[in-house]
């Protein structure tokens, strides 16, 4: 990914293909820096170190490279059923936690920990926690492994 590593590392999960390399064209290219924050959203997920390195040099990295050093999470052929796994979830917690997730990046665990209740009280009233809630305890009282469970968004 010659074009868009910059739009990828602001995403919460890349996928990349099994020929893909990144890189920051930038610095060798026309002499500039990442103007998108890219070198440090690639220093959050591969540390400093790893990051500077590939934009000072511009290198192409290899998808398998930044997958060892978690720049992308998986190399894959496809990502299609890693979507569809995520839409058939509980996508209102899935909400919940990149909101957590937000607050803990800009101001730390304190500051995620004062929020979490008012973030997470709201989900014990969808209907989508009450039903999984419902079929954990049923399968718990059986002794039973605990099924799936099929996710509305409600």
């Amino acid at each position: 990914m010659r074009r868009g590593l910059e739009l990828a590392v602001r995403a919460d999960v890349i996928f990349a293909g099994a020929t893909g390399r990144f890189c920051h064209p930038e610095q060798a290219v026309i002499g500039n820096v990442t103007l998108l924050g890219g070198v440090y959203r690639m220093a959050e997920r591969v540390g400093r170190a790893r990051a500077i390195e590939w934009a000072l040099t511009s290198e192409q990295v290899p998808a398998q490279v930044l997958e060892q050093y978690g720049g992308v999470n998986k190399v894959v052929e496809e990502a299609t059923a890693f979507a569809k796994k995520l839409a058939k979830g509980p996508t209102r917690a899935h909400a919940a936690h990149k909101a957590l997730l937000r607050v803990w990046a800009v101001d730390g665990i304190a500051a995620a920990d004062e929020v979490l209740y008012d973030t997470a009280a709201p989900l014990l009233e969808t209907e989508d926690s009450k039903g999984a809630l419902a079929t954990a305890v049923k399968a718990f009282k059986a002794g039973t492994p605990r099924p799936p469970f099929d996710y509305t968004g409600r």
